[in-house]
């Protein structure tokens, strides 16, 4: 259908008054619309395309351009006027409303005596209603309330039942599974103990011989390097006083935990606190893996002098075994840290000979070596044992299983010197160490006590002559060849 566009003419004054309105900030918003409306009406603009501009419907763009045309601008600030004989000031229609006024006033009334009316019939009818209700509601709750409790009883009675059908299952498959664990530990432990108790006695063994020298060498060239602040700050008293010479570490009270952190705080005014315990830990890492090792505590050097020449006047003790039971370095800490693992995997075994057999073969171990971390771990572990013992009244076994593990280690040891009294490669020693604690192991697996004496006494001449046939040089590493190829013997000299 064709459109007719009906222009709309503007006077200078109403152009310039909508643009006003059109722009300002302060201008009520719909006024703003409306001005933009009649300003796009008097530009030629289709009804549609200014309903397009303006996002809104072709009927609102007519309904204000026509109020433009009627009343100008005050039909864009006002809402719709009425002729004048309808304005409510005026007598006519004054008139006009006083008549409409009267004829809804009586409609009210009439509506509101028949709501009346209707509300009355209505109340009576609910009132009759409720009555019933009320009546009917007693008599089913009086049914439900003897049917529902009967009901409820017996739900009760069955879920009791129930209940404790259900608590009995769960106890007896709680206990089931307590016992398969508990079964399932003690096989686990059954076939742990043996193993840790002859890595421990092999391993004490080698970490107590000559092949710890070599493995603090190599720990020591992982750590090696140039002197840092943080070992001068450790070495601050020596290198004032050269109080203890090569054992200052003992005296000076910067070489054990606290007293290294407390010499590396502060050593450098650009580190921070990070940096500070990371040089402490590296100058205690270099220290520990010299052959003088770190201290356990600081000792008063007067005092040291005095308890170490009593020790060897009266047993023969001598000073520098008494100063290394005082120290540790690297490798005795690894001793050490395998007796912890070994202990804590056997530590509820029932079995008091296997237990009594780790300790011995630790306690051997720590008093040749003058470990003092794991005569620690050792002195612990006895305690236990003891107390295995005097539960079950197993003394015998407890006795058996220290001389088997001193045997164990003391076999290790025994070959390892063998070895390297020889000159054998490190490599050699490590291995006739590992073999000689596997036969050990072995072989004191059903011997007595007695046998293990016996054992000793019969061996012991032997392994001291041949040491000291070595040493002496009247015996020598001597090359053979058999018909299973080259072999090694020892044979004496001369």
């Amino acid at each position: 259908m064709l459109r007719i566009r009906v222009e709309v003419t503007l006077s200078n004054e109403e152009e310039k008054a909508l643009k006003q309105w059109r722009r300002r900030r302060n201008t009520d918003g719909r006024l703003q619309f409306r001005a933009g409306l009649i300003l796009d009406c008097s530009r030629g603009f289709s009804v549609k395309e200014i309903a397009e501009r303006h996002r809104t419907s072709e009927t609102t763009v007519s309904r204000w351009r026509q109020r433009f045309i009627d009343h100008r601008l005050d039909g864009l600030t006002t809402r719709q006027v009425s002729p004048v004989s309808e304005r409510p000031g005026s007598p006519e229609g004054r008139k006009g409303v006083a008549g409409k006024v009267a004829k809804v006033g009586a409609a009210l009334v009439g509506a509101g005596k028949f709501a009346a009316d209707k509300a009355v019939n209505v109340g009576g009818e609910l009132k009759k209603a409720k009555q019933a209700v009320a009546d009917k509601a007693a008599t089913v709750g009086v049914e439900v309330t003897d049917a529902g409790a009967k009901k409820a009883a017996a739900v009760g009675a069955v879920i009791v039942d129930g209940s404790k059908i259900g608590a009995r299952n769960a106890a007896g498959a709680a206990i089931l599974a307590a016992g398969a664990i508990q079964i399932g530990f003690r096989k686990t432990l059954d076939t742990t103990v043996p193993v840790a108790e002859w890595l421990s006695s092999t391993a004490h063994g080698l970490l107590a011989s000559g092949l710890d020298r070599d493995l603090n060498g190599l720990l020591q060239d992982m750590v090696k390097g140039p002197p840092t602040i943080y070992d001068k700050a450790m070495d601050a008293i020596y290198n004032e006083t050269h109080m203890g010479g090569a054992l200052h570490r003992l005296f000076d009270g910067g070489h054990t935990l606290y007293g290294a952190f407390k010499e590396a705080v502060g050593a450098s005014a650009d580190d921070s606190l990070l940096q500070e315990a990371l040089g402490a830990i590296l100058g205690l890492a270099r220290d520990g893996t010299t052959v003088n090792g770190l201290p356990l505590a600081t000792w008063n050097k007067d005092l040291f002098d005095s308890v170490a020449g009593w020790l060897q006047s009266s047993f023969h003790i001598p000073k520098s075994w008494f100063y290394d039971l005082m120290t540790y370095d690297a490798v005795e800490l690894m001793a050490a840290s395998v007796g912890v693992v070994a202990v804590v995997l056997a530590w509820n075994t029932d079995d008091v000979e296997m237990f009594s057999k780790l300790i011995g073969g630790m306690g051997i171990a720590a008093l040749l070596a003058a470990n003092p971390l794991l005569l620690v771990v050792t002195v612990v572990s006895l305690a236990k044992a003891f107390h295995k013992a005097c539960e079950k009244g197993e003394y015998t076994a407890l006795v058996d299983g220290l001389s088997k593990g001193a045997f164990a280690t003391g076999a290790t040891l025994s070959a390892v010197a063998l070895v390297g009294a020889a000159g054998g490669p490190a490599g050699m020693t490590l291995l006739v160490g590992l073999v000689a604690g596997v036969l050990a192991s072995q072989v004191t697996e059903n011997m007595s006590l007695a046998d293990v004496k016996e054992f000793v006494l019969k061996n012991t001449d032997t392994v001291v002559n041949e040491l000291n046939g070595i040493a002496t040089g009247r015996r020598e590493w001597w090359p053979k060849v058999t018909n299973r190829g080259l072999r090694f013997f020892w044979r004496p000299i001369g």
